[in-house]
């Protein structure tokens, strides 16, 4: 009731209770030898006089409905055929008022059948109890009377049993059933109550369990599978109940009621199934399944042609197939029965075409050569479409073909190779059929008649046990011709492929792969040599490998989780909550309730990926499990066990094939470690290698046993029985677990299908981890379906998860939210209203942007910053791996920030008589961030590397944590990473194509005040900023040019994202001087400094300004040598002993301070321009195309006034400019400047190309000088396409 609904879940679950109930019913009917059981003989019929025997009608339920379920497994179909004969025998002799637990639903809820009340009145009659009472017999079989079930309680464990298996074979879509939830075992129990009738027979019974009542549906017994059994063609006493359809039923797919071929004429439109077939032969499919008896060999003849072949790529077609094929059809209750006289059959003989074992077996014990001859001409013909790789459709068909034949001889699936997977199931799954039914064949022959049965194929069962001689020949050449090729061509094929994903990042193939390789070693066997599907070295690897690598990379969905989702349900919500702490959010929709409703007909949850059911693997695996860890014991040595858990470690740890891992293993002169069991107690399947003997298991055993005798005996002698508080061991836990896994570095664990490292089992890396953020940042966003990082889990509190990622010597730390109080740290306790005399200019900065009402806001978790420029800056602090960080929330100047935020709305400060010089008034403020925002706690994701004895112990700092305190350009082109010594490093992202991945940052922390002792990560410092040239600049990888499709690329990509994550940093170049970046925000008012700052504000916000110095030395006076603008791949730098900043981009052009009242009113309206001049004292005027001129609706003539200003020359000369709309910055070319050469006249410039031209009358036209516009607005022509910059700026102007 926790695991998916499924049709082949449905088969397993309904068998399982079916064989429950059998069993228990042929153990009631046992007599004990000591003291003999009432009932047992009650219901044996043994009890003396003329009582007879009862018994249990459930095989025409059974019957109908595991007719259309999917028995994949001959062991199953086969147990399911024993189920039937034993309950049709036992209760075909019986009269109704024998046959028990017939209960009939009502309305009011179950009555007590005839031979309820037989059994019950019996037992109370020899027992004396009273059962004249009303509703008396109804109390004693549900226990309110507990005089009959506490006297003979097996009956009620019987009654349990029964009851548990008429619910169980209700169909899955069935409102009786349970919902999917991790119910508990506690909520299993079924609780009975009774209500009396009108007499001692009269009594209404119901029964509940999983928080609901079962079997309570009116009638829910006399319909259950009527609609299967009328599908078959059997009378059914279940005439109109909703049965799951079978997608072999012709009906299903035309969606039609088709009972005869003849009906296939009548329908309008035939499937097509996604246009693979075309219409004559869509009908003659459907016209195969209007016969089910002849369907199996119709449809496999139909399919192993070239010309159809292709169409099994269709995931409905397979599943039709695998219906066909592993659905046993109409049950044979009868002994014999009788030949059709016609055909169609007359419908006086409903069981003319039914099978006792199912069709399948039917069909190869009396013609398997069609069926033999199609499933090899299939698989061959899958074969021939191998493309080399696991990424073709026709992969898919070959993988089914192999399936099938395995079930005949013993009797990746997304679009990586879907045709070849395909065929390589089927073959599998047929070859184990074929493979069963000559077991049972010989197991027959030689057993004397009487022998026990042992399960499986050695048994006696009806319909199995006549074996025509011919035939017998066929399946033999068969099952040998099928095994040599599934184990050689297609096992090389599918290792190859294996190899090729591994190679390519691609674990969700791999995964696949791995399942379809173990696939093939179904039928194996703990045999003797002799016997070619016994287990040999090669068969132990890879179940293995398979089972351990699985366990660690792909994510099992069949069980729900404790969200009430499938376990590989990857669909992640981002939460805007906890984007700023770097962790993707979950579903804000989760339902209140854990439960799930079933779905009617819900494939396998992994049909899509895998290719096989996940519950067919778990019976692979457990099937497996005993006989593996026999073989190994039993094969110790160089050449057996300890060879192939090597390579297994070798597989599981790199991208070496199965063979050649083996191979090296087997080679002269190889010495693998011995290997040997764990020797703790319960220790069974738990293997570690004997270069830990030492100090390993062994030792650890010993020595905690050891250290706990000296405890208890120093203990007893004290006059006490436990262990010294201050001993090594003072608990029973720190003993189990010293004795357990004490020591142990290395171990394969065949219990659970681990391979665990320093006593941490590798797993798949946690997706709220691998979906973080920040991890995304270091090693790229990583594709669940493709790639599955692993990681050894080191700790695991309830405040942090922490794990070692393998292979890349990283180490990640999931943090929950520290829940401590935020203290203001030292210095920024005091209260606005407390600062005067000296310090009153900090009230008259702020008054106008509190008033305005966008500081409204501020709380003591938000620290401000004054901004020289003209502005403040507003933080809040978030916290990150228990440590505090600010982190930039608003900024009333967007231009004067180092933090590129989001745009709000602008701010007007109307001047004002005796305003300072700092208040700012008379401007319109374009302003940015949200100053609402608090402080902020949530998981958070700390990652750590230690790549070299060189570099030390490294912490990742994510971006957002030093926005603000660095220019954003500089957080956009380095990785940060804290060192152990205090300071930090910045290196190239991963894929920078800017000259700044030739370089690295060094940032060294200069302590400006005493340490904070509060632990709130509240002491000041400043930072000095340099930056080094690299010697060497890592490369692209090399297979990422290579990649053929997006997809590929894009895992190619996030491989090499994680190999470079995992590769030590590039080498600084020493004969390049360092440089040292300068802070334009604390630049001396007045100074060469801020002049330079103010200059390049005019083209850029301060967070896309970077300025550089030479001079290397702490302390030194700072001379601006190097100014880039990224953005604008803008350079420029001092040259000459005039001190000049000449750009780098203009050749012979410098920043020029030459200004008059032509080149004042050139200026106007173009606030985003510098003037240029060369030597011969020509000027240029240069102007950013990033800059988005932008005219707000403010209200009011004196926020137009100050904005506009007369003549057009109001805030200052400063138009407000959006500099942040991403979409107009990927809008403009390659030159992301226009450069306008002014007359010598200085009356106009001369435009280059019409978006400089676009550009400048922009830029008039917001500015109000529509003059201007108009003498311009003849030279924006154009007769070719606009270009997206043209185009953009052209409609802005509309």
């Amino acid at each position: 009731m926790s695991l998916s609904a499924t049709r082949s879940f449905d088969a397993a679950r309904t068998l399982t209770f079916g064989c429950m109930a059998a069993i228990a019913d042929a153990v009631l009917r046992v007599s004990a030898c000591d003291t003999p059981s009432r009932l047992s003989r009650h219901y044996a019929g043994t009890a003396g006089g003329p009582a007879a025997p009862f018994g249990l009608k459930l095989g025409q339920e059974f019957a109908a409905a595991s007719a259309v379920m999917k028995y994949a497994d001959p062991a199953l179909c086969a147990a399911r055929a024993q189920v039937l004969d034993y309950f049709q025998q036992t209760a075909s002799a019986l009269p109704s008022d024998h046959l028990i637990f017939c209960w009939d639903p009502s309305s009011s809820g179950l009555t007590l059948g005839p031979g309820d009340v037989t059994l019950i009145r019996q037992l109370c009659f020899e027992m004396g109890f009273p059962t004249d009472a009303p509703g008396q017999l109804g109390a004693y079989l549900v226990g309110t009377d507990r005089d009959l079930v506490d006297t003979y309680p097996e009956l009620a464990v019987f009654r349990d049993v029964v009851c548990l298996f008429r619910i169980m074979v209700a169909p899955t879509s069935d409102s009786s059933l349970p919902d999917l939830k991790r119910w508990k075992p506690a909520d299993a129990a079924l609780a009975w109550t009774s209500k009396p009738g009108k007499g001692p027979d009269d009594a209404t019974i119901s029964v509940s369990a999983f928080g609901k009542t079962l079997l309570g549906a009116p009638g829910l017994t006399g319909r259950l599978f009527g609609g299967i059994t009328k599908f078959l063609g059997v009378g059914s006493d279940a005439a109109n109940a909703p049965g799951r359809a079978s997608p072999a039923d012709p009906s299903k797919q035309v969606g039609e009621t088709i009972k005869r071929e003849d009906d296939l004429l009548h329908v309008h439109e035939l499937p097509t199934f996604g246009g693979r077939l075309d219409g004559a032969d869509a009908e003659l499919l459907l016209q195969f399944l209007t016969a089910p008896y002849l369907r199996i060999p119709l449809l496999l003849d139909f399919f192993a042609d070239e010309s159809r072949m292709h169409a099994l790529d269709s995931d409905e077609l397979q599943q039709l197939v695998d219906a066909a094929l592993f659905e046993p059809g109409q049950y044979q209750s009868a002994l014999s029965k009788a030949l059709p006289g016609c055909i169609p059959s007359d419908a006086a003989l409903p069981d003319a075409l039914s099978t006792p074992a199912g069709l399948l077996f039917n069909e190869l014990l009396h013609a398997p050569g069609v069926i033999v001859g199609c499933v090899r001409r299939l698989l061959e013909l899958a074969l021939q479409l191998d493309p080399g790789k696991c990424t073709a459709p026709s992969g898919k068909i070959i993988l089914y073909a192999v399936r099938l034949a395995v079930r005949l001889t013993l009797s990746p699936s997304i679009a990586l190779g879907k045709i070849i997977l395909y065929a390589v199931r089927l073959a599998v799954r047929l070859e184990e059929y074929i493979d069963f039914l000559l077991r049972h064949h010989a197991w027959v022959g030689s057993a004397a008649p009487g022998t026990h049965a042992g399960g499986a194929w050695a048994t006696w069962m009806r319909g199995l046990q006549h074996l025509d001689p011919e035939a017998e020949a066929l399946l033999v050449d068969a099952r040998a011709k099928l095994h040599a090729q599934l184990h050689g061509r297609v096992y090389g094929m599918l290792d190859g492929w294996r190899v090729k994903a591994l190679s390519a990042g691609n674990l969700n193939a791999a995964c696949c792969l791995h399942a379809h390789i173990a696939f093939l070693y179904r039928a194996a066997s703990a045999g003797g040599t002799a016997d070619s599907y016994a287990l040999d070295a090669r068969a132990a690897l890879a179940l293995l490998s398979a089972n351990i690598f699985l366990q660690h990379n792909y994510e099992f969905s069949a069980e729900l989780r404790d969200d009430g989702g499938l376990g590989g349900d990857k669909k992640k919500a981002a939460s805007g909550a906890l984007g700023m702490f770097g962790i993707g959010g979950g579903d804000k929709k989760k339902k209140a309730s854990d439960r799930r409703k079933r779905g009617a007909g819900e494939d396998e949850p992994d049909e899509t990926e895998l290719g096989i059911p996940q519950l067919e693997l778990y019976a692979l695996f457990q099937r497996h499990r005993n006989k593996l860890a026999a073989w190994l014991l039993s094969n110790s040595g160089p050449l057996g066990a300890d060879a192939v858990l090597e390579a297994t470690i070798d597989v599981l740890t790199g991208s070496k094939g199965l063979d050649a891992a083996l191979a090296a293993q087997f080679a002269p002169g190889s010495k693998p470690r011995v290997w040997r069991y764990h020797p703790a107690e319960g220790s069974a399947g738990r293997f570690v290698p004997d270069t830990e003997g030492g100090k390993g298991c062994a030792a650890g055993a010993a020595g905690a046993a050891g250290a706990a005798g000296a405890a208890g005996a120093a203990g007893a002698a004290a006059g006490g029985g436990a262990a010294a508080p201050g001993s090594l061991l003072s608990t029973f836990a720190e003993w189990l677990r010293q004795a357990t896994a004490g020591g142990v570095e290395t171990e394969i664990n065949l219990q659970l299908g681990r391979y665990t490292v320093k006593s941490a089992h590798t797993e798949m890396l946690d997706p709220v981890m691998s979906g973080a953020l920040d991890f995304a940042a270091v090693f790229g966003p990583q594709d669940s379906r493709h790639s599955r990082l692993q990681c050894a889990v080191m700790g695991d509190t309830v405040a942090r998860k922490s794990v070692r990622l393998v292979g890349l010597r990283h180490d990640c730390q999931l943090w929950q939210p520290d829940s401590r109080t935020l203290l203001p740290p030292s210095g920024f306790s005091r209260k606005l209203s407390s600062l005067g005399g000296s310090e009153s200019w900090v009230q008259s900065l702020l008054a106008p942007w509190l008033a305005s009402g966008h500081l409204a806001h501020l709380s003591s978790s938000l620290r401000l910053q004054d901004g020289s420029v003209g502005g403040a800056n507003v933080f809040t602090v978030v916290e990150h791996g228990r440590h505090f960080f600010t982190a930039p929330v608003f900024s009333s100047s967007a231009a004067a920030s180092y933090a590129q935020l989001p745009p709000s709305s602008p701010l007007h400060l109307p001047a004002a008589p005796g305003a300072g010089p700092c208040e700012h008034r008379g401007r319109v403020w374009m302003t940015s961030g949200n100053a609402a925002v608090g402080y902020g706690s949530g998981p958070s994701i700390l990652i750590t590397r230690n790549l070299s004895s060189d570099l030390g112990p490294q912490s990742y700092l994510p971006s957002r944590l030093l926005r603000g305190l660095l220019p954003e350009v500089l957080l956009e082109s380095y990785d940060m990473w804290h060192n152990a010594d205090g300071s930090i490093t910045g290196y190239p992202v991963h894929g920078n194509r800017t000259p700044a991945a030739r370089t690295l940052i060094q940032i060294t922390l200069v302590p400006t005040g005493p340490p904070d002792a509060s632990g709130m990560d509240g002491a000041a410092a400043r930072a000095v900023v340099r930056r080094f040239a690299l010697a060497d600049v890592p490369t692209p990888h090399a297979a990422q040019a290579a990649a053929h499709s997006e997809a590929d690329a894009a895992r190619v990509a996030a491989a090499a994202r994680a190999a470079a994550a995992a590769a030590p940093p590039s080498s600084v170049d020493a004969a390049v001087p360092p440089m040292r970046l300068l802070n334009l925000l604390g630049a001396p008012v007045g100074s060469p400094l801020a002049r330079v700052r103010d200059c390049m504000a005019r083209l850029e916000p301060l967070s896309h300004v970077l300025v550089w110095s030479k001079d290397a030395a702490d302390g030194a006076a700072p001379t601006v040598n190097l100014i880039e603008l990224p953005r604008l791949r803008l350079t420029f730098r001092t040259k000459g002993a005039s001190g000049k900043i000449f750009s780098d981009d203009c050749a012979g052009l410098f920043l020029s301070d030459t200004r008059d009242v032509l080149i004042e009113k050139l200026l106007e309206g173009v606030p985003a321009s510098v003037v240029l001049e060369d030597n011969s004292g020509d000027l240029h005027l240069l102007v950013s195309a990033t800059a988005k001129p932008w005219l707000p609706p403010l209200c009011g003539a004196a926020a137009a006034e100050d904005l506009l200003g007369a003549g057009g020359n109001g805030n200052g000369g400063r138009l407000l400019l959006d500099r942040h709309d991403g979409a107009w910055v990927e809008g403009v070319g390659e030159v992301r400047h226009y450069l306008y050469p002014v007359h010598a006249s200085r009356a106009f410039v001369t435009v280059p190309t019409l978006a400089a031209s676009l550009g400048l009358l922009l830029s008039r036209f917001v500015a109000g000088r529509h003059a201007d516009v108009v003498r311009m607005a003849p030279s924006c022509v154009s007769d070719t396409a606009l270009s997206s910059e043209e185009r953009q700026l052209f409609e802005l102007l509309e």
